[in-house]
């Protein structure tokens, strides 16, 4: 059981990451790298939570992953209140885990959370220390990426219409050491994905830390219907070899 807790602060609109040629914005970076995540692990749950001002469950656990990508192909940064709430993420990811609990029925074991952010916790109700004690408390291990550039970035302008007009330059306001201790606290990893080759890697290495081997027996449930074909083909069968019995004559001496 995997949750993903994406920021989708504004601070995701920088264009710190480039594309060829082109810069892109650290969410159209990110975007595709989920998606492959969850293409890549066909045989887990996933559930996801997005936050900004405020954390909302997308997805609870599921199985149906392309519908769970389809959705995140909808996402889009300025759907959500302003400001970063990394705690409230945590603390709504773990809820959702919680309630996968429930409807286990055997066999399925692990469960961790993935924490995707760029900024520094400034809003919501449970603080990231606090957040990060009730994951250690329910063995369920945090995985942090801290996305965007050090330093100042460039952050797009826009006007009415959702166009770029202009560009001012801000300061990256990332909290490394925090997500260094939420990892650390709970038996993750803190990654570093200042471009999309290096937020590609972090996933690849979750996808190999978090691999669980299990047997599972496997079951076929026949229902044998031969006899119903067989006792009409029997009775078939008598009455051909009848109709085909020469009769005999009465020669003529």
């Amino acid at each position: 059981d995997i949750i993903l807790a994406i920021d989708l602060s504004g601070s995701m609109k920088a264009e710190d990451y480039r594309r060829g040629s082109s810069y892109i914005n650290r969410w159209q970076a990110i975007k595709p790298v989920i998606e492959a995540f969850i293409r890549d692990r066909p045989s887990d749950r996933i559930g996801l939570v997005v936050f900004a001002g405020r954390a909302y469950t997308l997805s609870p656990l599921t199985f149906d992953h392309d519908w769970l990508r389809r959705q995140t192909d909808r996402l889009e940064v300025g759907l959500l209140e302003e400001g970063t709430a990394i705690g409230d993420g945590v603390g709504v990811a773990l809820t959702r885990l919680e309630q996968g609990l429930k409807e286990r029925t055997g066999g399925r074991q692990g469960a961790f959370v993935i924490v995707l952010t760029d900024g520094a916790n400034n809003q919501g109700k449970l603080d990231p220390a606090e957040a990060t004690k009730l994951a250690k408390a329910r063995g369920i291990p945090i995985y942090t990426i801290g996305a965007g550039k050090d330093g100042i970035t460039r952050m797009p302008v826009t006007d009415k219409s959702g166009q770029t007009v202009a560009y001012r330059r801000v300061v990256s306001d990332l909290d490394e050491p925090t997500l260094i201790d939420m990892a650390k606290e709970t038996g993750g990893r803190y990654f570093r994905a200042t471009d999309p080759e290096t937020t590609e890697s972090a996933f690849k290495a979750i996808d190999r830390a978090e691999k669980i081997e299990f047997s599972a027996q496997s079951f076929m449930v026949t229902s044998e219907i031969f006899t119903w074909f067989a006792l009409p083909g029997s009775v078939l069968l008598a009455f051909a070899g009848i109709q085909r019995t020469p009769k005999k004559r009465k020669g003529i001496r």
